[in-house]
């Protein structure tokens, strides 16, 4: 019963904002496609587009170029669909494309104190210093491993999705 009457909240709350005649225009898959995302791969173009950079990042930073680089040539779509879905909260690419990803995807360089090196804190903890940055250091290149980690987890950056950190949003992504 509990479930029932959280099912008729939400129902009464969508109808409140939608019309139920407009939904009625559209197939099961048409709907479920307007709400999730478009079922395509990644467009990592589209994506690399439309990121904003913080706190020093810019598109010909050689770790950015790292990351989409990464992305695009060790990534399968699976774990680019994880990816995304780790740092927005949806595996799948908004219907008309990255454009419309609201808030956009961005990504944060935050600097490390030589005291927080190596430190592995945890994110869901609140920190009166910000963002946690789960990182050692910046590797010489995109494939340098470290004590037999992966290539990504090498790389000098953590993905920390909104709500686990103060003051990080949805898609932000922190170097």
């Amino acid at each position: 019963t509990q479930i029932k009457n959280q099912t008729a909240a939400l129902i009464s709350g969508f109808r409140s904002i939608i019309k139920p005649e407009w939904i009625r225009m559209f197939s099961t898959p048409e709907l479920q496609r307007l709400i999730s995302g478009d079922n395509a791969e990644i467009d990592l173009e589209d994506l690399k587009k439309h990121t904003v950079y913080y706190g020093g990042f810019h598109g010909s930073h050689r770790v950015i170029i790292w990351l989409w680089d990464i992305l695009a040539s060790d990534f399968t779509p699976d774990e680019r669909a994880m990816f995304l879905k780790f740092v927005t909260s949806c595996s799948r690419p908004p219907l008309l494309g990255f454009a419309y990803l609201k808030p956009p995807f961005s990504i944060r360089c935050v600097e490390v104190s030589d005291d927080q090196q190596g430190r592995q804190l945890d994110p869901s903890e609140p920190s009166e210093e910000g963002p946690t940055v789960l990182t050692a250091g910046e590797p010489a290149s995109p494939r340098e491993t470290a004590h037999g980690l992966s290539p990504l987890s090498a790389a000098p950056f953590s993905f920390l999705p909104q709500g686990r950190v103060p003051g990080v949003g949805v898609g932000t992504c922190c170097f």
